[in-house]
């Protein structure tokens, strides 16, 4: 793979990264990104090393570049052994020129301890997300959770007497038994014993090729009606809304000023970097080129390091389809996404591009008017799938001509 006529738009460039860690204590019933339940220290740390190699690898490559943020998910950062931990975090610590803005590791209560904060507090990290999904055992159990409420609780305390920096909290409705009742105690249960600064409150969704879509296929489980799931989702989104956290992204609710900035990149379209087993990276070349880096879910592939490219391919992604990802990512957020970066790359506004569909979501107020940025409404925002739908078609018939 040849990376020389890739460059990051501004120098010294600030660019974010994101770091894939594939171990996990065990699969849940529901996760659909890429891990395997191992815990031998010594498979850890030869895919540690691999991710330092292939990070100097990228740095040696984008010059002058300053991480904005940084983000280790997985998988299960926390679950790494403490030496192997330690080892990833000074060496991002030591590539980066200066502390991000902001540094987000992924964390199960279960993993959590004095040890792990004292790692993060020393080497930079400002947040800790931690994956609670509910408190209610009997639910944890239908999800496959290796953790019970009294990890939930415990990890709660380690947090409010060992940390002093940002807090998300994941929680998940929707799950097969969950009532409103269930849901309200798992919401103020988190609220009470870990004040998140943030909170991602996702529906749960059956994807493919995961231990809960075969247990829904052999109805084993039965999943609640659609009209049930949505039901709760608006239910949590009222209860978190008067507790003062914005809805800022359609699963995301934060204090003012804490959104995730991570994530925030993501849906803004901003370059980043993923290294490590099933991660991926979006970088940009001078004349606003897009190539996409993907690697395979497959630490055998990643583990012989350059000589197998970490399992990395690459594709060139479309100004079509470029144009339809920053729709798709940018009216996720309650204020969209600036006018500027469709005005540059295209020349046209996106009215311009798509008149007809943009008159028919005006005249449905699906559309709101917030001068240099293009936003939906609420009432667009909570049907985006549907509106993406008659985008896509739109740029089909209409776009796909004029771009280039």
């Amino acid at each position: 793979m040849d990376l020389r006529n890739i460059s990051i738009a501004k120098s010294p460039a600030l660019i974010s990264l994101y770091v894939h860690i594939p171990f996990c204590r065990k699969k849940c019933r529901y996760c659909h990104f890429y891990s395997v339940s191992d815990n031998d220290p010594v498979l850890q740390r030869r895919v540690i090393d691999g991710i330092i190699d292939e990070l100097k690898f990228f740095l040696d490559r984008l010059s002058g570049v300053r991480f904005k943020t940084v983000y280790i998910g997985g998988g299960t950062p926390s679950m790494l052994e403490r030496p192997v931990l330690e080892q990833l975090l000074s060496s991002i610590r030591g590539a980066a020129l200066d502390l991000p803005e902001e540094w987000t590791i992924e964390a199960n209560p279960d993993s959590i301890d004095t040890a792990f904060l004292r790692l993060c507090h020393e080497y930079g990290v400002s947040r800790i997300s931690v994956g609670v999904q509910t408190f209610s055992d009997p639910l944890l159990r239908i999800l496959g959770r290796v953790c019970e409420n009294k990890d939930i609780v415990k990890a709660a305390e380690l947090l409010r007497t060992g940390w002093n920096h940002l807090v998300n909290i994941d929680l998940l409705c929707g799950i097969p038994g969950q009532t409103r009742r269930l849901l309200k105690e798992d919401i103020e249960m988190c609220v009470n014993l870990f004040s998140p600064h943030h909170i991602s409150f996702y529906s749960l969704t059956v994807e493919e090729q995961t231990i809960l879509k075969r247990l829904v296929d052999e109805n084993k489980i039965r999943l609640p009606e659609i009209k049930t799931q949505d039901g709760l989702w608006f239910y949590g989104y009222r209860l978190l809304e008067d507790r003062g956290l914005s809805n800022y992204e359609i699963s995301n609710f934060s204090l003012p000023g804490r959104e995730c900035r991570h994530n925030m990149g993501y849906w803004l379209l901003e370059p980043y970097i993923g290294i490590g087993p099933s991660a991926v990276s979006t970088l940009y070349d001078p004349k606003g080129g897009v190539l996409r880096i993907s690697h395979a879910h497959d630490i055998a592939l990643f583990l012989p390091g350059k000589a197998s490219d970490w399992g990395m391919a690459h594709e060139k992604i479309s100004a079509n389809d470029h144009l339809f990802e920053r729709c798709l990512m940018g009216f996720r957020l309650k204020d969209g996404f600036p006018e500027d970066g469709i005005l540059c790359r295209y020349k046209k506004s996106l009215p311009d591009l798509v008149p007809e569909l943009w008159y028919r979501w005006k005249a449905r107020r699906y559309v709101k008017e917030i001068t240099g940025r293009y936003a939906l409404t609420n009432r667009g925002r909570f049907i985006l799938d549907s509106l993406l739908l008659e985008l896509a078609d739109a740029l089909d018939d209409t776009a796909s001509n004029i771009l280039h």
